[in-house]
C-alpha cells in the first residue's frame, strides 16, 4: 500500500504545479482550434514542444560537459582565481546578511582547494553587473571578505581584482593585474567554462579551469521516461531553456565580436 501511495504522489506531482496543468489545458485548446492560419498552429506547436521537453537542460549538460574537472593538478599552484557572480550585493545591503546565490560552490570550492595548495593565494575578481549605480558604496569585495571573516581565512592568503562586470573584463583585469606565468586554477561554474577557456586563450593566457556548480548529472539519460515523468515541470522547462539559451547566445556573441576564436571552446 505505501508503494502505491508513493507512486501516486509522485504521478500526482505533475499537476501540483499550476504550470503543467496550463500546459495540459493548452493541449487540448490546440485540437478545439478551428482552422487557423498556419503560422499561427506552428507557433502554437513550437511553444507547446518548448514547454514539454526539456530542452533547456539537454543545451545544459552540453555545456557542463564541454571541460571536464582536471585529473592531474600540479602541486606548485601559485594562484586560484574566482570568477565573481556568486554574490547577491543588493541583498547583502538590503538585509545586513551574507547572501550567495546557486553559484557559491565557485568560492567554496576555492577555499577547499587553499587548503591543499597552501602556497597559493585566492584572488576574487569580479564587481557590480548592474546597470544601476549603488547609492552604497559596498561593494561585492565586501561580500566575499565577510564571508572569508565569518570562516577566519587568513587575509594574506586572498586579494581582490575589483571592477570588472562581465567575463571579458573579468580576463582582461586578470591580464592586467596578475602575474599568470606560474601554474594557477581558475574556478567558474562548469556551464560558464567554456567562455572563460575561448577568452583565456583569446588573450594568451594559461590558466588551469576547475569547474564547478553542476546542475545536470554525468551521462544525464533524457530519453529516460521514468526521470522525465518524475521531475516534469513546465515551468522549469522554461527556466532552463532561458538559463541555458543565454550562454549559449552570449558564446555566439563572445565569437562574433571577436573576443574567442572559437564558437564552442574546449581545452
Amino acid at each position: 500500500m505505501d508503494d502505491l501511495f508513493f507512486i501516486i504522489s509522485k504521478l500526482g506531482a505533475l499537476f501540483y504545479r499550476p504550470s503543467n496543468i496550463l500546459f495540459f489545458f493548452l493541449i487540448i485548446l490546440f485540437f478545439y482550434i478551428p482552422k487557423v492560419n498556419f503560422l499561427i498552429k506552428f507557433v502554437y506547436s513550437f511553444l507547446l514542444l518548448i514547454l514539454f521537453f526539456p530542452f533547456g537542460l539537454i543545451i545544459l549538460n552540453k555545456l557542463e560537459e564541454r571541460i571536464p574537472i582536471p585529473k592531474n593538478i600540479p602541486n606548485d599552484i601559485e594562484n586560484i582565481i574566482v570568477l565573481g557572480g556568486f554574490e547577491e550585493l543588493d541583498l547583502y545591503i538590503s538585509r545586513g546578511q551574507l547572501h550567495f546565490n546557486g553559484s557559491s560552490e565557485r568560492i567554496i570550492m576555492a577555499v577547499k582547494l587553499s587548503s591543499q595548495f597552501q602556497n597559493s593565494k585566492i584572488v576574487f575578481v569580479g564587481g557590480d553587473a548592474s546597470l544601476k549605480k549603488k547609492e552604497s558604496n559596498i561593494t561585492n569585495s565586501d561580500v566575499v571578505k565577510e564571508f572569508f571573516d565569518i570562516i577566519q581565512f587568513d587575509e594574506d592568503n586572498y586579494l581582490f581584482i575589483k571592477g570588472s562586470r562581465n567575463t571579458h573584463e573579468n580576463i582582461k583585469d586578470l591580464k592586467n593585474n596578475l602575474d599568470m606565468r606560474g601554474n594557477n586554477l581558475i574556478i567558474t561554474s562548469a556551464f560558464h567554462m567554456p567562455r572563460v577557456v575561448g577568452i583565456l586563450k583569446k588573450n594568451n593566457l594559461k590558466a588551469i579551469p576547475y569547474p564547478v556548480g553542476y546542475f545536470t548529472k554525468k551521462n544525464s539519460n533524457f530519453t529516460s521516461l521514468k526521470t522525465f515523468f518524475s521531475s516534469f515541470s513546465v515551468s522549469q522547462n522554461l527556466v532552463w531553456l532561458d538559463f541555458s539559451t543565454r550562454e549559449f547566445l552570449a558564446l555566439l556573441i563572445y565569437r562574433i565580436t571577436n573576443k574567442t576564436n572559437v564558437l564552442f571552446p574546449r581545452i
